[in-house]
């Protein structure tokens, strides 16, 4: 393509701010495109938003866009209670058991059983294990044919390793993205003092999807030891005179008013990691984590605590909290080891090292001549 012409994209993303957290602005110049959902020469959306659509409109035999795919979710998913059409029934009962002191007993129980054995809603089980099965055969299906205007960046592991499919963990654009506009918000140390640190409060959930069950178990058993503030659209929310900021690199102001934060994944999957592990380390504070079985690949494993490391066992991980509560020394301790080992601050460099060489294979046309 000259540089003369006119450069049209139709783009399909929340945040139009993810072209320079992958890298793609400076690459691709993608700041002086035209948005054309007609006849673009390039489509750049996350395959989950709308996958199906999408698709069928711009893999037309008379339309040779070139695609880049870049998947913002867990494609591949560990199938595990707490959504569809059980999710409805369980938020029900949370929203009683915290709203009424006479059937709370009675509810805990029942409660307490779903949480465990999810299988007592056998149908919107069934339909998840279908749905996610279907949607994973639809993508491996896809990517074996994959056609050779086509591109695609996923956040899982690249368990197809296809040329043109590149493994990019979630957390390394929204880390780009926090140094970019917020650079002195991630040390690898703490800078709190000892005083500050102690005299926080004890633990804090700001939660939007309220079918992600790890939290509400977490939250519930740690509830019983002390208070947990939750803030955000759920039936467990207990603080109501605060204002979420808009940003969510912003949520580190919350964070850093307590000693404890529970930044749990909605779903577990190896190299899946958002930035909530990421903010909860960026606010000096001690995460508790629920996820990617290799997080530790990323960030130093004594820095925060998680459901994988104390054996999958929701027990010992509420114990482990209660200790380093009581035990001030053990919390500084934790608290003021390294983020991540030089060792994984290499691997990371070394992982944009090879996502830069992926982009550059992708024969995006030149920046136009101003």
């Amino acid at each position: 393509m000259k540089s003369s012409e006119t450069r049209k994209i139709a783009l399909f993303h929340e945040e139009v701010a993810f072209f320079t957290a992958y890298g793609l602005a400076d690459r691709s110049g993608q700041t002086d495109w035209v948005l054309d959902y007609e006849k673009p020469d390039w489509v750049i959306f996350s395959p989950l938003f709308g996958f199906e659509s999408i698709y069928d409109r711009y893999e037309q035999k008379d339309n040779s866009s070139n695609k880049l795919f870049i998947s913002g979710e867990n494609f591949y998913r560990r199938v595990g209670p707490g959504q569809h059409g059980e999710s409805v029934v369980l938020t029900l009962l949370w929203m009683i058991y915290f709203r009424s002191k006479f059937l709370s007993p009675f509810f805990l129980f029942l409660l307490r059983g779903l949480l465990r054995h999810h299988y007592l809603f056998p149908h919107g089980f069934w339909y998840k294990r279908t749905y996610r099965r279907n949607r994973f055969a639809q993508l491996s299906s896809y990517v074996k044919n994959i056609p050779k205007n086509t591109w695609m960046i996923l956040t899982n592991a690249n368990i197809f390793q296809h040329p043109r499919v590149f493994s990019m963990p979630y957390i390394f654009p929204v880390k780009r993205q926090m140094a970019l506009e917020k650079p002195k918000l991630w040390q690898n140390l703490s800078s709190l003092s000892p005083e500050a640190a102690l005299s926080r409060k004890f633990c804090c959930l700001i939660i939007s999807n309220y079918t992600s069950l790890p939290r509400w178990i977490c939250f519930e058993r740690l509830s019983s030891y002390k208070r947990v503030d939750c803030m955000g659209r759920t039936p467990l929310s207990n603080v109501s005179k605060i204002r979420l900021p808009r940003r969510w690199m912003d949520l580190t102001d919350i964070y850093r008013q307590y000693k404890f934060v529970i930044t749990m994944e909605n779903t577990e999957a190896e190299d899946y990691i958002t930035e909530k592990l990421l903010l909860g380390l960026a606010a000096d504070t001690i995460p508790l984590y629920f996820g990617a079985c290799n997080v530790s690949d990323y960030f130093n494993p004594d820095r925060f605590l998680s459901y994988d490391q104390e054996g999958r066992s929701w027990k010992r991980l509420i114990e482990r909290v209660k200790f380093l509560d009581t035990h001030d020394d053990e919390y500084l301790s934790m608290l003021y080891k390294p983020k991540q080992s030089p060792t994984q601050q290499e691997a990371e460099r070394n992982k944009w090292k090879d996502y830069v060489r992926f982009l550059e294979k992708i024969p995006f046309p030149e920046k136009k001549a101003s």
